[in-house]
């Protein structure tokens, strides 16, 4: 089997349970930069790895000697020259009689310039998205101006009004698809805060916009998490925004809570609005998808928040839900595994 490995063009090294490295290919030399004698009995860490946040390790052994399954992963990783470079690594590990690994087979294909075409496509898609929202912003607060300094015949105050409207459903569109174009683009970094008190800031500034809808925020005591603390602020502002915009036109109500449930938090925010069909329920998370009844409650709208929730949810590890019931209002549920 080793021997078929000289014939690969992929970086291939094969190591003991402990990562030792016991065989490495050609493919790996020019990859790296080090010659095979320089690899053996080395671990990868101390020559071209260790590059990456401290969980993405973590994770990869829990995968690797706990769960003797394998891993893939991109790894940014550096040449004997210093040179960065990123490999899509893939370890097998190959288990011995008491079933844990025994060696363990890397292979790393190079993918650099695939990540290259990403971060362009990235910055690309942001620099249009930033500049085009902005355009629509001033454009907007300029029609408005006009619509304020009064004067002009209803037939021209209408036609301002309806290209503002217009402006804002778009400036909502771009708002969510740069969230959308920057979600996979996001490094792993992480920061410890606080769920309840995001919670409460988020709640803070949805009232601003929903002054008639009544929030009731059922949160008592600390709610310490550590993630990716803005990608967070999206999921739970999203739902916040989405209860108030689809609560009860006339006495609207909003429900808020956040509570410790069998070692994980439950978030979860209720509306009284006019529910979610059944029939549209198991599609309510797809992209660009409104519910039936929605233009009832909100004429325009984006089909991607709640899509952007359940993104956000499965790349952070959480779990979204819902419970609806037609003219009775929605429940959104968040199960947000481990106090970390």
């Amino acid at each position: 089997m080793v021997a078929g490995f000289e014939y690969l063009n992929d970086h291939v090294i094969v190591t003991d349970e402990n990562a030792n490295i016991l065989y490495a290919n050609k493919a790996a030399e020019e990859n790296t930069g080090f010659s095979r004698k320089e690899m053996i009995a080395k671990n990868p860490g101390d020559l071209w790895g260790s590059n990456m946040p401290p969980d993405f390790y973590r994770k990869m052994w829990h995968r690797i000697k706990i769960e003797n399954k394998p891993f893939v992963g991109d790894v940014l990783a550096k040449r004997k020259d210093g040179r960065e470079y990123w490999n899509e690594l893939k370890i097998v590990p190959i288990l011995g009689k008491n079933l844990k690994p025994r060696f363990l087979i890397g292979i790393e294909p190079n993918i650099t310039l695939k990540k290259r075409a990403e971060e362009f496509r990235q910055d690309i898609t942001s620099i249009i998205g930033h500049q085009s929202r902005n355009c629509l912003v001033a454009a907007r607060y300029t029609l408005e101006g006009m619509m304020r300094k009064g004067g002009l015949p209803k037939n021209q105050r209408d036609t301002l009004k309806k290209v503002c409207e217009y402006a804002t459903r778009t400036v909502k569109f771009l708002n969510d698809f740069l969230v959308l174009s920057r979600i996979d683009a996001v490094l792993p970094s992480r920061e410890a805060f606080d769920i309840g008190q995001q919670t409460k800031e988020i709640v803070a500034l949805v009232k601003e916009n929903h002054p008639g809808t009544h929030f009731d925020l059922q949160i008592r005591g600390a709610y310490p998490f550590t993630a990716n603390k803005s990608l967070a602020f999206q999921v739970f502002l999203n739902l916040v925004s989405n209860a108030a915009e689809y609560s009860s036109a006339s006495r609207g109500r909003v429900r808020i809570a956040l509570k410790k449930q069998r070692g994980q938090y439950l978030f979860s925010v209720q509306d009284n609005g006019i529910g979610i069909p059944r029939k549209d329920q198991p599609k309510i998370f797809n992209r660009f998808f409104r519910a039936s009844n929605a233009g009832k409650m909100k004429k325009e709208g984006t089909g991607l928040g709640l899509y952007i929730v359940k993104k956000i949810s499965d790349y952070l590890g959480w779990k979204v839900s819902l419970k609806s019931k037609t003219g009775k209002g929605t429940t959104f549920f968040v199960v947000i595994p481990g106090r970390r």
